[in-house]
C-alpha cells in the first residue's frame, strides 16, 4: 500500500497542474466542486501555472478572458485564439478564448490575415506555386476557414507559359502587368511547426522563484490525489451518473424573427431525456422542434418571438443541464391597438420597428395590400404608416405587417354610418312606401338615388325629408308599378341600397270602388301572396260531348253521363303543379294540398259545364267571366251550314257555324279593350280570354284529317277579319267514346289549358293573405251551399281578420271581390246570407227554365199565367223550390228571390197593384212585334220616330237587364182586363201619371229600339232624358258585369219598322231630307226623326261636328242660352242678356263640366213653395222635399228625371234635411226634431218622435241605419228608435254634412258656411279645404269619383258649382251662373250615381246637369 501510495505522489508530482480540456471540464467541475456553476480553472501570473477553484463565476466581453493576479483580471486572447461577438468569456466553461485561430497549413494553403482577438485568421491559395480555391469563396481574394472550404488544388492553365495572378487568373509572363484587387505574395512561405498540444507560453514571474511554485503544486498535486484516490468508489458512483459533456450559453441575445438551436450533448446515451422551460415541461409546438442526433440533443425554436423569452435546460433523468436564458429584442416597437372608425372617415394604421431600413409589408387577411385609390403606404426611418380613405364597411378586418418574416396584427373596425341600413320591400301598388335609414352621426348630407340615378327634382308623389336628426326618409306617395327598382342613399361615400318589388294590384280590385280598393291595401299591409286559380269554362251546343269532355279532362269515366241542365261546376277536385304543370285529381272527400307557409305550389282548377240549350242562355252571363279558359265545343261530324234569326223572334241555332260565332261573340264581351295589348293581348298578340276548339265526334268520321281541315277552313271563313278570331288558340281534336290507348289527346288539351291559363292577367294575383286563408276556409265548406254572415264573420275572425269595428268593411271589401271573380253570391244590400256554391244557385235559376223541373207543374195554371204573362205566384215559386236543397226556411227562400231580383232573373213593378207581385220577363211565350202593339195603336197616337242602340253584339241576357231595370223605374201600361203589357223582350210603359205619353222599348237582333207614343197631342217634345236613361242602364249594366260591347245611335222613321233599314245619325244631320228605303224611297224630313230625341245644343254640336261657333257670329262661344238653345260669345252675350227681353233665360258658360240637359219645376198644387232638399235614389227617382212660404205645408215627393212627378205625401213638420236609407226610402229631418221614414214604393211614412236632441242644426245624414244629427257642440249618434248610441265632439259647428260610402269620411260646413271639413266617422280631422274665392258653401254631395261638389257662391245672385277632390288640395268650378236669389231658403244640389248627373234644387226648379260628353 505504501509503495502504491509513494507510486502516486511521484506520479503527481512529475506532472504540473493543468487545466482540463473542454470535453473534461464538466467530469472535473462535479468532481472538484459542490457546485459545478462556480469550478473555474484560470493562469496565475503570480505562480506562472494555473490554479483552479470553486468560489466564484464571472464572464468577460468577447475578445478577452479572465486571469488570476491576485485576483480576477481581465486579460486580451492570446495571439493563437480568438473569441467572436456576441461569445462571452466563462470563468466556469474554459481558461483560455474558446476558439483556436486556423493555421492555414494544409496543401496549397498560406495566411492571408493574421485576424484579432475577435476574428478568425484568413486563408488564401499560392497561386505563385499555382494553387487556387478549390470552392470560390465569398470573398474572391481569401476565405474564412471556420465559416467556408479553404482547400487548395493545382490550376492548370491553357499555356505551359502562363502563370496565375494574384487573383487566380492565367495570364502570360509578358502580359502580368495588372493591377489586381487582391495583394499579391511579398514575401515566401515560412513553415512552422505548430504546437498540437495548444500548451499555453507561460511567462516566467521573476517574483516567485520557479522551485517554490513548483513545490506547492507538487504537494497540492498528491494531497488532491490522495483524497480522490481514498473515496475513489463513491467518487465513482456519483460520476458515473454525469451525462452531458456540452451545453449551451446561458445567456443568449437574439432579434424577434430569428432562430436558435440549443445543442447538448450527452457522455452516454442511454436514459430518456427532455426540454425545461421556466422548470416546466416544453412540448413541441409549430415553430418549436426537438431533434435526437446520436448523443446529441438540440432544442430548435424558429422565428424567436417575446412568448420565447425564458430559461431552458435539457433534463436527463434526475439530472438538469445547466440554465440558458433567451433574452430576445422585438422587431416591433409600438403597440399593438385596435382601430376604430366611422364609414366615409380615413383611418391611419402605423407601426414601428427597433431600427432603420427595414422594409415592412402590408396585407389584409392573406391578400398583401398596394396602393390604390383609397390606400397609401409610406414609411418614414424606422415607421410605417397604412391609410385608408373613405373607409367602408368591408374595410373591416384583421390587418398584418410583416418585416422581415415577423407579423403584427392590427384590427380595423369600421362602424357603418348606418345605424340602420334600407331595407328591401315588397309593397302593393297604390300603397305608400317609405324608405327609411339612421346614420350614427348627426347632419350628414345625403344623396338618394333611384336606378342610379340621382333623385334631384322629386315629383308629387315623392317626397324626400332632410331631418337635422340621424333619420333620412324618402317617401313614395301611391306606389305605382313604375316605381318599382333599386333605390339608394349615399351618404360620405357610403351606400345603402334596397330593392323595391311593387305587386300589380289584381285587374278586379283596380274595378272596384275607391274605398274597396282602400280596404284591399289595408289587408295587404298585413302580408300578401301570389295565388293561382284556373277556370275552365266548358260552352257549345247540347248534345256535343261537353259532359264528357270534362270527365275525360278528370280521368273520369264517362258511362253515367246525362246532359247538363243550367251549369255543371266541379270545384277542389283537380290541382295543377304550377312548376312542372303536373295535373293531380283527388278523390273524392280528400282534402285540396294545402302549404302551410301560405306559399302556393299547386293552382286550384274548377270547371264550368254550362248546358247547350237556349233557354240557359239568360243566365249564363252571370257566370262568365274574363279571366278564364274557355273550351269551345262542336261536334265536326256535322254539316257545316249556317242560318240566322228569324226577324226578331229567337230561333234555336241550327249549325257549327252559328253556335262558334255566338260563343265568340259572346266571349269577345269579356275583352274589355280591343287596342290595350299589355293587358288583354299575349306575347303573339292573342286576344284574351283564351278559346280552344275542341272537335268531338272524331270516331264518326271515316277521314278524319280531311274533315279537320275543312273545318279549320270553314271557321276562318265565318270568322273572317273580326277582331274575334283572336280570341281562337290552337285547335283540338278528340273522341270521348274512343279515345286513344294511352289517351295522349286529353293530355295535350290539358297541357294548352294549363299554358293560356298563364297568360292570363288573374295569374299570380297577389292577394292579402288573410283572404287568400279565408277564400280556403269558404271552398272547404262551400258544400253547405248557403251560409249567414254571421257565420262567416266568425270565420274571418279565424283568418286573421280584426275583431274590431273595422272587420265588416274589410271583410265586405273581400266578399265583392270573390262575388266578382264569380266564387260566391254576395250582395251589400242582400247581405243576410251567403251563396258559397254557385252551382246551388244555378240549381235555382233552372227551376224556372228548365223542362226537367216543368214537368211537373206544367198543369198548374200559375204556371200558364207564367208563360202568358210573366207573373210569378207564390204557389208556383213553392212548387218550383221544394226540390231544392237548403231551402228549408222562410228566411232563406226570401233571399233566394231577393238574388234573382239582384241578378234581374224577376221583377216586382212599382204599379201600385202589383207592387208585391214577382214578374219574370224571360219565361213569357215570345210573339211577333206586330201580334202585341199593332191591336194598341189608335188613330190619336202621335209618335216619335224610333230611337236604336245597335249593338256589335248583344248578349242574349243583355234586354233582360234593360227591360227589367226600366220596370223598376216606370210604371207599366194596364190592359183592360188588368195585365201588365210586358212581355219577352218587349215592355210598354207610362211616362206620365195620365198615361197620354207611353214608351214602347223592344229588342231586334244585337239592337234596342224605343219610341214613345203621344195621345191626343199637336205639341213637338223632345224625350232627351227617356234617352239618356237608356244609355246610362247600357252603360251601368256593361260595368257591373264587366263586358266590352260598342254601340251606334241609329233612327228610323215612326211608321217604319225599326228592325230594319235604320239611318245613322251622321246622315240626317247632313241633310234636311233623307231618303227613306222602307217606304219606296220616300223623302223625310232629318229634322223629324232626330228632334225627339235630341236637344238643341247636341243638335247644334253634331252640326258643327264638334268644332262649335257663335250663333249669331263666327266668333268662338263663351255662354249657351238653355231657353233659346243658342250658345254666344262674350259679346253677343251681352246683348241677349238684355233683362227686358231675356231676364228669365239661363246662361251657361261652355266650358263647364256639367252642362243643363233639362229642367222642370215642382207641381204647382201648393202656391210660392220652394225646395228644402233634394235626393237622387239609386234607381233613379229624385225625391224632393217642399214647403211652402208660410211653412204651413210639407211635402215629398217623387220624380223622374225627365220631370214627370209621382207620389206625394204629406209631412206633419218642415223638412230640415233629408238622406237616403236605401233604394226605395228615404229619411227626412224635421223641425220638431223628429224624423220620417218615407218609403216611395209602398206609398208610406212611419215617424220617429221624441228624439233626445237639443239645439239640433239643419245637418243630418243616415249612415248604415244610423242617424248623425249636427248640434252646437259636434254630432249626435241616434239609433232607428229614436235613442242617442253616442256624442262625437267638433271644435267647430257641423252646419250642413254629407257621408262618402266608399271612403267612410264625413264632410262637414262650418258655421260660418267659409270651410269644408272632412272628418272620419270617429270625428279626427282629415282635411280642411278653404278658398277666399267662395264665401258661402252650402249643400255639399259626393260625386261618381269620391270626390265633393259643393255649391257656393260670391255675394251676387249668381252661384255655381265647385268640386274639391278627395284629400282637400284642389279644387275646380264645374257648373256656373246658378240663380241663388234665394239661396239661404232653397238652394240645395245632388249627385245622381245612376246617370252621373249634378241634380240642382232652386227655389221651385229642379235643374239636371250632365257632363258634356253625356249630353
Amino acid at each position: 500500500m505504501c509503495f502504491k501510495f509513494l507510486i502516486l505522489v511521484h506520479v503527481c508530482a512529475a506532472f504540473p497542474l493543468k487545466c482540463p480540456e473542454p470535453a473534461q471540464w464538466s467530469f472535473r467541475a462535479r468532481g472538484h466542486c459542490p457546485d459545478p456553476s462556480k469550478y473555474f480553472c484560470l493562469k496565475n501570473d503570480l505562480i506562472n501555472g494555473y490554479s483552479e477553484n470553486c468560489t466564484v463565476f464571472d464572464f468577460l466581453q468577447p475578445g478577452r478572458k479572465h486571469v488570476l493576479r491576485g485576483g480576477l483580471d481581465a486579460d486580451i486572447c492570446s495571439l493563437e485564439r480568438y473569441q467572436p461577438w456576441p461569445i462571452k468569456f466563462y470563468t466556469n466553461v474554459s481558461t483560455n478564448c474558446i476558439f483556436l485561430k486556423s493555421t492555414c497549413n494544409d496543401e496549397g494553403q498560406m495566411i492571408y490575415g493574421k485576424g484579432n482577438r475577435n476574428i478568425d485568421a484568413t486563408c488564401r491559395c499560392d497561386y505563385t506555386r499555382g494553387y487556387d480555391f478549390l470552392v470560390k469563396p465569398l470573398n474572391p481574394c481569401f476565405c474564412v476557414p471556420s465559416k467556408e472550404d479553404c482547400s487548395c488544388c493545382l490550376k492548370t492553365c491553357p499555356k505551359s507559359t502562363d502563370r496565375l495572378s494574384s487573383d487566380y487568373k492565367c495570364l502570360h509572363d509578358e502580359q502580368n502587368i495588372t493591377v489586381s484587387k487582391c495583394k499579391p505574395i511579398i514575401f515566401k512561405r515560412v513553415s512552422t511547426t505548430v504546437n498540437k498540444s495548444n500548451t499555453e507560453n507561460i511567462s516566467t514571474r521573476q517574483s516567485i522563484s520557479y522551485k517554490v511554485q513548483r513545490n506547492i503544486k507538487i504537494c497540492s498535486s498528491c494531497i488532491g490525489l490522495t483524497i480522490a484516490f481514498c473515496i475513489g468508489s463513491l467518487i465513482f458512483e456519483l460520476v458515473r451518473k454525469v451525462y452531458s459533456i456540452y451545453e449551451p450559453r446561458s445567456d443568449i441575445y437574439l432579434i424577434e424573427g430569428q432562430t436558435v438551436e440549443l445543442k447538448y450533448k450527452l457522455l452516454i446515451n442511454r436514459s430518456p431525456s427532455f426540454f425545461l422551460k421556466n422548470g416546466q415541461f416544453l412540448p413541441e409546438m409549430k415553430n418549436i422542434k426537438k431533434i435526437v442526433d446520436g448523443r446529441w440533443r438540440i432544442l430548435k425554436i424558429t422565428n424567436v418571438t417575446s412568448n420565447d423569452v425564458g430559461g431552458y435546460c435539457l433534463k436527463v433523468a434526475d439530472y438538469r443541464s445547466r440554465l440558458t436564458k433567451l433574452y430576445i429584442q422585438p422587431m416591433f416597437t409600438s403597440k399593438i391597438y385596435t382601430h376604430h372608425c366611422t364609414e366615409g372617415n380615413t383611418i391611419e394604421l402605423t407601426c414601428s420597428v427597433y431600427t432603420d431600413n427595414i422594409e415592412a409589408k402590408w396585407y389584409k387577411e392573406n391578400n398583401e395590400l398596394h396602393e390604390c385609390t383609397n390606400i397609401s403606404i409610406t414609411s418614414n426611418g424606422n415607421h410605417h404608416t397604412l391609410t385608408i380613405v373613405k373607409t367602408t364597411a368591408t374595410d373591416s378586418g384583421k390587418y398584418f405587417v410583416k418585416a422581415k418574416n415577423v407579423v403584427m396584427e392590427m384590427s380595423l373596425t369600421v362602424k357603418a354610418i348606418f345605424k340602420r341600413r334600407l331595407v328591401d320591400m315588397t309593397n302593393m301598388e297604390g300603397l305608400d312606401t317609405t324608405f327609411e335609414c339612421e346614420t350614427v352621426e348627426e347632419n350628414c348630407h345625403a344623396q338618394w338615388f333611384k336606378d342610379n340615378v340621382e333623385i334631384i327634382d322629386p315629383s308629387d308623389r315623392m317626397r324626400i325629408e332632410k331631418t337635422k336628426g340621424r333619420l333620412h326618409t324618402l317617401f313614395i306617395s301611391k306606389t305605382s308599378l313604375e316605381d318599382s327598382g333599386k333605390y339608394s342613399i349615399k351618404i360620405k361615400g357610403a351606400k345603402s341600397i334596397a330593392k323595391l318589388d311593387v305587386k300589380e294590384m289584381p285587374e278586379t280590385i283596380k274595378l272596384m270602388s275607391i274605398h274597396d280598393r282602400q280596404e284591399f291595401l289595408k289587408a295587404a299591409k298585413s302580408g300578401i301572396t301570389k295565388r293561382h286559380t284556373i277556370r275552365v269554362m266548358i260552352v257549345g251546343e247540347k248534345t256535343v260531348g261537353k259532359t264528357c269532355l270534362l270527365r275525360r279532362l278528370m280521368n273520369e269515366k264517362i258511362n253515367d253521363v246525362n246532359s247538363t241542365d243550367g251549369i255543371n261546376i266541379e270545384r277542389g277536385k283537380c290541382q295543377i303543379d304550377i312548376e312542372t304543370g303536373e295535373w293531380h285529381f283527388l278523390p273524392s272527400g280528400q282534402e285540396p294540398r294545402r302549404s302551410p307557409d301560405h306559399i302556393e305550389q299547386f293552382a286550384d282548377c274548377g270547371f264550368w259545364d254550362f248546358a247547350g240549350q237556349r233557354e240557359f242562355y239568360a243566365t249564363h252571363q252571370t257566370f262568365l267571366s274574363t279571366n278564364a279558359v274557355y273550351l269551345l265545343v262542336v261536334d265536326i261530324s256535322k254539316d257545316f251550314t249556317m242560318n240566322t234569326y228569324n226577324k226578331m223572334i229567337e230561333k234555336e241555332f241550327d249549325s257549327i257555324g252559328e253556335y262558334i260565332d255566338f260563343w265568340l261573340d259572346n266571349i269577345h264581351c269579356y275583352s274589355r279593350d280591343d287596342t290595350n295589348t299589355s293587358i288583354h293581348y299575349n306575347e303573339n298578340n292573342f286576344l284574351n280570354p283564351p278559346v280552344i276548339i275542341v272537335g268531338t265526334g272524331i270516331d264518326k268520321i271515316s277521314v278524319v284529317e280531311k274533315k279537320k281541315n275543312d273545318f279549320e277552313q270553314y271557321v276562318s271563313k265565318i270568322l273572317s277579319r273580326h277582331a274575334k278570331r283572336r280570341h281562337l288558340r290552337k285547335s283540338h281534336f278528340v273522341s270521348n267514346t274512343h279515345p286513344s290507348y294511352n289517351k295522349k289527346e286529353f293530355r295535350s288539351l290539358r297541357e294548352d289549358i294549363f299554358r293560356h291559363a298563364k297568360a292570363l292577367t288573374n295569374w299570380g294575383d297577389n292577394l292579402p293573405i288573410r283572404w287568400i286563408v279565408l277564400e280556403k276556409e269558404i271552398n272547404r265548406i262551400s258544400s253547405e251551399h248557403v251560409i249567414s254572415y254571421t257565420d262567416v264573420e266568425k270565420l274571418a275572425m279565424n283568418c286573421s281578420f280584426h275583431d274590431d269595428s273595422q272587420m265588416t268593411l274589410d271583410l265586405d271589401s273581400f266578399l265583392k271581390f270573390e262575388h266578382d271573380i264569380g266564387n260566391i253570391i254576395f250582395f251589400e244590400d242582400v247581405r243576410s246570407f251567403i251563396v258559397l256554391d254557385p252551382k246551388w244557385l244555378m240549381d235555382i235559376f233552372r227551376c224556372f227554365v228548365s223542362h226537367q223541373y216543368t214537368n211537373e207543374s206544367i198543369g198548374m195554371p200559375e204556371w200558364g199565367e207564367l208563360e202568358q204573362t210573366g207573373k210569378l205566384s207564390d204557389k208556383l215559386i213553392e212548387k218550383l223550390l221544394e226540390k231544392v236543397p237548403d231551402l228549408s226556411t222562410p228566411e232563406r227562400k226570401e233571399f233566394v228571390l231577393q238574388i234573382m231580383e239582384k241578378f234581374d232573373i224577376i221583377v216586382r213593378p212599382i204599379n201600385y197593384d202589383a207592387r208585391n207581385d214577382f214578374y219574370m220577363p224571360c219565361m213569357i211565350k215570345a210573339e211577333p212585334f206586330h201580334n202585341i202593339i199593332g191591336g194598341s195603336e189608335s188613330a190619336n197616337d202621335r209618335r216619335t220616330s224610333w230611337f236604336c242602340l245597335k249593338f256589335n253584339f248583344l248578349p242574349p241576357s243583355y234586354f233582360n237587364h234593360i227591360l227589367v231595370s226600366f220596370v223598376k223605374r216606370l210604371k207599366l201600361l194596364v190592359e183592360e182586363n188588368r195585365r201588365l203589357r210586358i212581355y219577352r223582350n218587349i215592355g210598354e210603359f207610362q211616362l206620365n201619371t195620365s198615361g197620354s205619353q207611353t214608351l214602347v222599348i223592344c229588342l231586334s237582333k244585337n239592337a234596342i229600339a224605343m219610341q214613345v207614343r203621344q195621345l191626343n197631342c199637336s205639341e213637338d217634345i223632345c224625350f232627351s232624358g227617356v234617352k239618356d236613361i237608356l244609355i246610362d242602364l247600357v252603360n251601368s249594366i256593361k260595368q257591373r258585369y264587366g263586358i266590352n260591347i260598342t254601340h251606334t245611335p241609329k233612327f228610323k222613321c215612326a211608321d217604319g219598322i225599326y228592325n230594319s233599314k235604320r239611318i245613322d245619325l251622321k246622315t240626317v244631320m247632313e241633310t234636311e231630307e233623307y231618303r227613306c228605303k222602307e217606304h219606296r224611297n220616300t223623302m223625310h224630313s232629318s229634322k223629324e226623326v232626330y228632334s225627339s230625341w235630341l236637344t238643341f245644343f247636341c243638335i247644334l254640336f253634331v252640326e258643327n261636328k264638334g268644332r262649335r261657333k257663335c250663333n249669331c257670329c263666327e266668333n268662338k262661344p263663351v255662354y249657351k242660352c238653355y231657353d233659346c238653345n243658342k250658345v254666344l260669345c262674350q259679346n253677343c252675350s251681352r246683348t241677349h242678356n238684355d233683362k227686358n227681353k231675356y231676364q228669365r233665360h239661363l246662361m251657361q258658360r261652355v266650358s263647364d263640366t256639367f252642362i243643363l240637359n233639362c229642367k222642370f219645376r215642382v207641381k204647382e198644387s201648393v202656391t210660392d213653395r220652394f225646395i228644402s232638399d233634394i235626393k237622387c235614389l239609386p234607381n233613379g227617382f229624385v225625391i224632393v222635399a217642399v214647403s211652402n212660404a208660410i211653412k204651413t205645408k210639407f211635402e215629398v215627393m217623387a220624380c223622374s228625371v225627365s220631370g214627370e212627378q209621382g207620389h206625394v205625401m204629406r209631412l206633419e213638420k218642415y223638412p230640415k234635411k233629408m238622406d237616403v236609407v236605401d233604394k226605395n226610402t228615404v229619411a227626412v229631418f224635421l223641425t220638431n226634431s223628429s224624423v220620417a221614414i218615407v218609403d216611395i214604393q209602398q206609398i208610406h211614412i212611419q215617424y220617429i218622435h221624441k228624439i233626445a236632441i237639443t239645439k239640433s242644426l239643419p245637418s243630418f245624414i243616415c249612415i248604415e241605419n244610423q242617424f248623425y244629427v249636427g248640434n252646437g257642440l259636434g254630432i249626435t249618434v241616434i239609433d232607428m228608435s229614436g235613442d242617442v248610441i253616442r256624442y262625437i265632439v267638433l271644435n267647430f259647428v257641423p252646419y250642413d254634412m254629407c257621408y262618402d260610402v266608399d271612403s267612410q269620411r264625413i264632410y262637414c260646413i262650418d258655421s260660418n258656411y267659409s270651410k269644408l271639413i272632412c272628418i272620419d266617422r270617429d270625428g279626427t280631422i282629415i282635411f280642411t279645404f278653404a278658398d277666399s274665392n267662395w264665401t258661402y258653401l252650402i249643400s255639399p254631395t259626393i260625386d261618381n269619383e269620391g270626390d265633393v261638389l259643393v255649391l257656393c257662391g260670391k255675394g251676387d245672385n249668381l252661384g255655381c258649382v265647385i268640386k274639391v277632390d278627395s284629400n282637400g288640395k284642389s279644387s275646380d268650378v264645374v257648373i256656373t251662373n246658378i240663380n241663388l236669389s234665394r239661396l239661404r231658403s232653397a238652394g240645395v244640389i245632388c249627385f245622381d250615381q245612376l246617370t252621373h248627373s249634378v241634380v240642382v234644387g232652386v227655389d221651385q226648379t229642379v235643374y239636371i246637369y250632365k257632363k258634356e260628353s253625356n249630353v
